[in-house]
């Protein structure tokens, strides 16, 4: 058995989550491996300059994000809507009109996904809600399908998500007494 919710690029192959069944610590050790194996490729990537973006939606997520870390407990309301859209969807559009993606918004501009990974885990961490874990979890499949479309500085914004996001997977197999094959470590 393999992690198999990362595959070719989830922004066209999109996962059915809600179909799963639990496979039990077999696959929890699977997860684990695929993040630490993730985490460790940024060293064969080619530099390019950072641009950023400037749809709304990315100003939008940078906004909250900044918010919630400011411990702003009414930017963790702003991140619901993103939240719903990305699970119906399984993708973030560069604009929105009443929450529907606009005719000319784009899909595959990578850094919305980032911010909105970076707002899920202070989300998490601000309210220790499992929701906003999930759908991280959904989020970081999606980007660890497209690896290899990524920049350099995307790939290391990605790293930092997953090792934080082992962080908190980590504690959660603690609080439940869940010890995998390699004593949850994530080194």
């Amino acid at each position: 058995m393999s992690y198999k919710y990362i595959t070719e690029n989830n922004l066209y192959n999109k996962q059915t989550y809600i179909y799963a069944e639990y496979e039990g610590k077999r696959f929890l050790e699977e997860y684990l491996k695929s993040r630490k194996i993730a985490r460790g490729m940024t060293e064969f990537s080619k530099p390019e300059n950072r641009i950023e973006s400037d749809s709304m939606v990315y100003q939008d997520l940078k906004c909250i994000f900044s918010d919630i870390r400011k411990g702003d407990r009414d930017a963790v309301n702003r991140i619901k809507p993103y939240v719903k859209t990305f699970e119906v969807r399984k993708r973030l559009y560069t604009e929105y009109l009443d929450w529907k993606p606009t005719e000319k918004a784009l899909f595959e501009v990578y850094e919305i996904y980032l911010i909105f990974s970076d707002c899920l885990l202070e989300a998490y961490k601000e309210t220790n809600c499992l929701k906003y874990y999930s759908c991280l979890l959904k989020v970081d499949d999606m980007l660890l399908s497209i690896y290899p479309l990524l920049t350099l500085w995307e790939r290391e914004h990605l790293s930092a998500v997953i090792s934080e996001e082992l962080k908190i997977f980590c504690t959660l197999l603690e609080k439940h007494g869940i010890v995998l094959g390699d004593k949850n470590g994530t080194e």
